[in-house]
């Protein structure tokens, strides 16, 4: 911590212009944000890694870029005019480079996450202001692309629109190339911002930080109790093999992993895979009761019309594929932000007889003979809803 007190950083923010009709606007904007703006210093097998950071939950919450704290056995942060706090990798998503990170204080200073376009841009590196825009907003990838000035332990701060709302997370730039740079669109970044919240503080013990995958599927022990509301629970993950990785498809469709939580009556599973799905894909969760070799019930989400199909299995016995029986149920739900694809089914329109189901998630794409391909797949896992 002595050391960290010792560092001179460059805190990054990005204010965007449009909306502040004056210099005085701009200058209130960033008095108001900069007491949420933190420098970030990781501990690394290698040394220190420095970047930026800013709180978006006034209990104690910031964003900043994954890759300054991948791999990390410390972690702290400083805000302005306050001591050095160790702080926990709380969530993180290497596909889309950002991680959020939770402290020990609360009632903190916090800049508010928004989604949005934006077009101006002004960059403060410390005291001194550069001006830029935005060149493009890269909506697929979560990204947008500005040329603000943009420097060596600048990575993690916030993008602002005239609200003083985060619309992104500077991430870096093309080395060698002025004037490119980017950032995570904050509608991205919101599940990784989502899920920490539910992580503990814990600093007497090593802070959470990516584990790196093993080969093939990673065995998923069956729940023993049933989980509290709002609790996530793996389903399981995959570490790079070749079939989730080397497999030659239109689009990227490998999983890393896949989770579950059951809340207000509502199940929800988010899969993650290792790139944002592309292309004529195929999202695909199965379930079965238990000792079936058959699943009961399927949800399709095609992901170029964005439209999805629920109902009941059925197997085509001439074709030697699958279809779907269509059921109308309310209250299902698919979205995609990033490499995040997040399901949500009331648990009724599973019509359990039984609190013990299990589930499996895949992903396909769509074949020149008009037949979806499998491409990844997790083993099946029992949960309880």
């Amino acid at each position: 911590m002595k050391r960290l007190a010792g560092l001179s950083a460059a805190v990054l923010l990005v204010v965007l212009l449009a909306g502040l009709g004056a210099a005085q606007g701009v200058a209130d904007l960033v008095e108001r944000a900069r007491p949420a703006v933190a420098i970030v210093v990781a501990r690394t097998g290698s040394g220190l890694s420095q970047g930026s950071g800013f709180v978006y939950d006034a209990r104690g919450f910031l964003l900043t870029a994954a890759h300054v704290v991948e791999g990390a056995g410390e972690v702290a942060v400083r805000l302005p005019n306050r001591r050095p706090m160790l702080a926990v990798v709380a969530q993180t998503s290497r596909s889309i480079d950002v991680a959020a990170l939770r402290v020990g204080e609360e009632g903190l200073p916090f800049i508010p996450l928004a989604a949005g376009r934006p077009r101006d841009v002004i960059g403060f590196d410390d005291l001194t202001v550069t001006r830029g825009i935005v060149s493009r907003v890269l909506v697929d990838q979560g990204l947008l692309q500005f040329d603000a000035s943009v420097n060596l332990g600048n990575s993690g701060g916030p993008v602002l629109n005239g609200r003083g709302e985060a619309v992104g997370i500077v991430v870096g730039g093309i080395r060698g190339a002025a004037g490119i740079n980017f950032a995570v669109l904050s509608e991205a970044a919101r599940d990784v911002a989502r899920l920490a919240l539910q992580a503990p503080f814990a600093p007497t013990t090593p802070p959470v930080v990516p584990v790196q995958p093993t080969p093939g599927p990673s065995p998923v022990p069956t729940p023993a109790a049933t989980p509290a509301p709002g609790e996530w629970r793996l389903i399981g993950s995959k570490g790079p093999t070749p079939r989730n990785t080397e497999i030659r498809t239109p689009v990227n469709l490998a999983i890393r992993e896949a989770r579950y939580r059951v809340e207000g009556g509502v199940l929800y599973v988010q899969i993650e895979l290792y790139e944002r799905p592309t292309g004529d894909a195929q999202i695909r969760v199965f379930w079965r009761l238990p000792g079936s070799q058959s699943p009961a019930w399927v949800l399709l989400y095609h992901l170029a019309s964005r439209r999805f199909v629920f109902g009941r299995y059925a197997f085509d016995e001439g074709r030697r594929v699958f279809r779907v029986d269509p059921v109308a149920v309310s209250g299902i739900g698919v979205s995609i932000t990033g490499s995040l694809i997040d399901v949500s089914v009331p648990v009724a329109a599973l019509q359990p007889d039984s609190p013990d189901w299990e589930i499996q998630v895949a992903t396909a794409y769509l074949t020149p003979d008009n037949l979806y391909r499998g491409v990844d797949w997790l083993p099946w896992t029992r949960i309880r809803l």
